[in-house]
C-alpha cells in the first residue's frame, strides 16, 4: 500500500490539480449539454437530462476535489473506500430491494464507512455520515412497511371476501372447456354432420381421409376450427380459377415479400419460391415435417405465405374484385388503415357476455372481444403496429395469405409459426425447477421489438418494462374490501418486488430514441431463455408479432401470463384462466392480478393450478402432430377453393 505523507509537495500538486480539471469538466460538460439540447434529434436530450447532466458532472467535480482533500489528510487508499460506501449507499435506497438484502447492503454500507472513519481520527462530521448510514435503515424499513401494510390490507380482503374476479374467471374458464370437450365428435358421420351445420356446406372430398389422420394421432379438437373458417369466409365468392389468378397476381407484385410454395400430392413435399429471398424462415421445412403420412391425400395445391412477422391481407370496403395493392406503411402509423373495415355495427357490437363483477378492473373475459380493434380506440397510441410497425406492407385485395397472425381487421389464413418447432425455442425440461422452488415474481426479459422507434417508444413492451420498474409515477387500481364490500381502491403503492423485468437490448430504433430508451428504461445482460423459468409467473407478450417462446413457457411448471393484440391458429382450443392467464392492453388490472396472485393462499393454489393445466394441454393438442393435422386441414380447404370449375358463392 503506497501511503504520502499529508503535506507532500506531490499530494499538494495533485490536489490542486484535481480541483482545477473538475470545475474545467463541469464547465465543458454544460458548454456540451447546451449544444446537445438545442442540436436534439443528434442527442435527444430532454429538458431533465439537460439540468441532470451538469448536476452530475457538478456532483462527481466535487467528488475528486473532496477525494483530494481528504488524502491530504490520510492516504490515498481512502480513495476506494469513498467510493465504495457511496456506491452502496445509492445501491441501496435506488429502488426497492428484499428486506433481508437490503438490511444486508445497509450493513455492508456501516462497516465500509466505520473503516473509512478510522482514516479521520479527528474528523467533525462524523454525526453528519452517520446519519446517511442511519438513513440507509429508515428508507429500507419504510419501505417494507408499506409493503407489509399493503399485504395485510390485500389478505384482509382476500380471506373476507373469497369470490374474486379471478377466482370467478377461473371457474367459468373450466366449465368453458368441459363443454368444448364433450361436445368433440367421436364418429365420422357425426364430424361430417356438424362441419355442414356450422359452416353451411359440404366439407371438402378429403374430409374422411383428414377425420382418418385426426383421429389416429389421438386429436383432441375435431370440430373447433371457426377461427380457419372465418378466415377462409371472404374468398368463397371468388371461383376456383379467379383465386388461382389472384395468387399469381399477388406474386408478381413488386415488394410483395411472399412465398408462393407447392405441395405435391404425390411425395407430401412443400417447395417454396421467393422473387429475391433464400431463407423462407423454416416454411417448407414445417410443412414437411408436419405433413408427414399424408401423401396422396391432400390435392396438388399452391399457396402463399406471408414472409413478414406482421398480417398482410386487408380487405377495405370499396375493393374492387380481382385488384391487388401493395402498400408500405413502415415506420408509419397504422391505426386508419387498420380500422378503415370497422363500422358503426361493429364498433357498438359488444357480444362479450360478462356475467360477473370486475369492479371495473379490465380482466380479460372474452380474448376475441378484448384484441377487437373496433372496439377498442383507446389501442391506437398502445401497440408499435399500430403507432410505428418496424415493417408493415399490408396488400389491399382479396389474396388468401398464410400467415402466423392476424388482427381483427386483417383477413389472413392462420398456421402455427414455424419459431414452435425451431429447436431456439424447445421446451428443456432439466431447466426448469419444480413450482415450489420458483421464485414467486414475474419475470420477463427481452429487446425492444415490436415498433420502430422514431417519435416515440411507448410501445407495449416499453410501457411494460415502465410499469414493472415503476418508472412513471401514476395511481394503480387495487380491489380492497371495506366493511366486508369489495371497492376500487386507487393508490401510488406498486411493488417492484412482484417483477423481475428489463430489456436485454435496445434496437429497432433511431440513434434519439436509442439513447432516450437506455436512459429511461431498465436493461440488463441477455441469460439463456429458460432463466425465466426460475420463476412462478412468466410474462409472454408480442413483439414485433406473435411471440416463438410462448410454447415453451406453456410446456412448463411456471404460469404464464399472456398479453397479445394478434389472433393465432390455436386460439379456438387454449381457455383463458385454464391454460393461461390473459393480461389486458392497458394493463390497469396487473398491480391487483400480482397482488392477488401471489399473496393469497387462493391465489398462489390457483396460479400453480393454471400453470399445470396449460402444461399438460400444450402436451395434448399443441403437439406437432396435433399443428400437423390443422395444417393438413388448411391445405384441403386451400385446395377446394381453387379448384377449377368451382362457381364463387354469390
Amino acid at each position: 500500500m503506497l501511503c504520502w505523507h499529508p503535506h507532500s509537495h506531490f499530494t499538494t500538486n495533485l490536489r490542486n490539480f484535481g480541483i482545477q480539471i473538475s470545475w474545467r469538466v463541469v464547465a465543458l460538460l454544460s458548454i456540451v449539454v447546451g449544444l446537445e439540447a438545442i442540436r436534439y434529434e443528434v442527442l435527444a436530450v430532454s429538458t431533465a437530462d439537460c439540468y441532470t447532466l451538469p448536476l452530475l458532472g457538478i456532483l462527481k467535480a466535487m467528488n475528486m476535489v473532496f477525494v483530494a482533500k481528504a488524502a491530504t489528510l490520510s492516504s490515498w487508499m481512502i480513495a476506494p473506500f469513498v467510493l465504495t460506501t457511496a456506491t452502496i449507499f445509492a445501491y441501496t435506497t435506488s429502488s426497492t430491494r428484499s428486506l433481508s438484502w437490503g438490511l444486508l447492503l445497509a450493513i455492508g454500507h456501516c462497516l465500509f464507512l466505520s473503516q473509512t472513519l478510522h482514516q479521520f481520527p479527528s474528523f467533525k462530521y462524523k454525526q453528519s455520515l452517520w446519519a446517511f448510514a442511519a438513513l440507509c435503515f429508515l428508507l429500507i424499513l419504510k419501505s417494507h412497511g408499506e409493503i407489509a401494510r399493503a399485504r395485510a390490507d390485500a389478505v384482509k380482503t382476500y380471506n373476507t371476501v373469497p369470490n374474486h374476479p379471478i377466482a370467478l374467471l377461473a371457474a367459468k374458464a373450466q366449465e368453458q372447456f368441459n363443454s368444448m370437450i364433450e361436445r368433440q365428435s367421436k364418429t365420422y358421420k357425426s364430424a361430417h354432420n356438424i362441419y355442414i351445420a356450422k359452416y353451411q356446406i359440404e366439407p371438402p372430398p378429403e374430409f374422411k381421409a383428414w377425420f382418418d389422420f385426426a383421429v389416429s394421432h389421438a386429436s383432441p379438437i375435431i370440430d373447433d376450427f371457426d377461427t380457419l373458417y372465418e378466415s377462409l369466409a371472404p374468398f368463397w365468392n371468388m371461383n376456383g380459377q379467379e383465386i388461382r389468378d389472384t395468387i399469381e397476381r399477388a406474386y408478381s407484385k413488386r415488394d410483395n415479400d411472399l412465398w408462393l410454395c407447392e405441395f405435391e400430392s404425390a411425395t407430401a413435399i412443400t417447395s417454396c419460391q421467393h422473387k429475391w429471398r433464400k431463407n423462407d424462415r423454416h416454411i417448407s421445412l414445417m410443412f414437411n415435417k408436419l405433413l408427414v403420412g399424408t401423401a396422396s391425400k391432400i390435392p396438388d395445391v399452391k399457396f402463399l405465405v406471408n414472409h413478414l412477422d406482421e398480417p398482410r391481407v386487408m380487405l377495405p370496403q370499396g375493393t374492387q374484385r380481382g385488384t391487388v395493392e401493395v402498400v408500405v406503411l413502415s415506420h408509419q402509423n397504422t391505426w386508419d388503415t387498420l380500422t378503415r373495415p370497422c363500422n358503426e355495427h361493429q364498433a357498438n357490437n359488444n357480444t362479450e357476455e360478462i356475467g360477473l363483477n370486475t369492479n371495473g378492473l379490465p380482466f380479460v373475459i372474452s380474448p376475441k372481444a378484448s384484441k377487437n380493434l373496433c372496439l377498442h380506440p383507446e389501442y391506437s397510441s398502445k401497440h408499435g403496429i399500430l403507432t410505428s410497425p418496424t415493417t408493415f406492407k399490408p396488400i389491399l385485395g382479396a389474396v388468401p395469405i398464410l400467415s402466423t397472425s392476424s388482427l381483427s381487421t386483417t383477413s389472413d389464413i392462420l398456421i402455427p409459426s414455424p419459431a414452435y418447432i425451431s429447436p431456439e425455442f424447445q421446451y428443456h425440461p432439466t431447466k426448469d425447477p419444480p413450482w415450489s422452488s420458483k421464485r414467486n415474481k414475474i419475470y420477463w426479459a427481452g429487446s425492444t421489438t415490436g415498433g420502430f422507434a422514431d417519435q416515440t417508444f411507448h410501445f407495449h413492451r416499453q410501457r411494460f418494462v415502465s410499469l414493472a420498474n415503476n418508472a412513471v409515477a401514476k395511481q394503480h387500481t387495487y380491489l380492497r374490501a371495506r366493511n366486508d364490500v369489495v371497492t376500487r381502491t386507487h393508490s401510488s403503492f406498486f411493488n417492484t418486488l412482484f417483477f423481475d423485468v428489463a430489456f436485454t437490448r435496445i434496437t429497432q430504433c433511431s440513434p434519439p430514441l436509442c439513447y432516450q430508451q437506455k436512459h429511461h428504461l431498465r436493461t440488463k445482460p441477455r441469460v439463456d431463455s429458460h432463466h425465466s423459468l426460475n420463476s412462478r409467473f412468466v410474462f409472454d407478450l408480442d413483439g414485433n408479432g406473435i411471440s416463438g417462446r410462448y410454447y415453451q413457457l406453456l410446456a412448463s411448471q411456471s404460469v404464464v401470463l399472456k398479453q397479445t393484440l394478434f389472433n393465432e391458429w390455436h386460439d379456438d382450443r387454449l381457455i383463458p384462466w385454464l391454460h393461461y392467464i390473459p393480461v389486458s392492453l392497458s394493463m390497469e388490472e396487473l398491480p391487483e392480478m400480482a397482488a392477488y396472485l401471489m399473496w393469497s393462499e387462493t391465489g398462489q393454489t390457483l396460479a400453480r393450478r393454471i400453470a399445470e393445466r396449460g402444461r399438460e394441454w400444450k402436451g395434448g393438442a399443441l403437439r406437432e402432430m396435433d399443428m400437423g393435422v390443422y395444417l393438413y386441414r388448411v391445405l384441403i380447404e386451400l385446395a377446394r377453393l381453387q379448384e377449377l370449375g368451382r362457381e364463387g358463392v354469390r
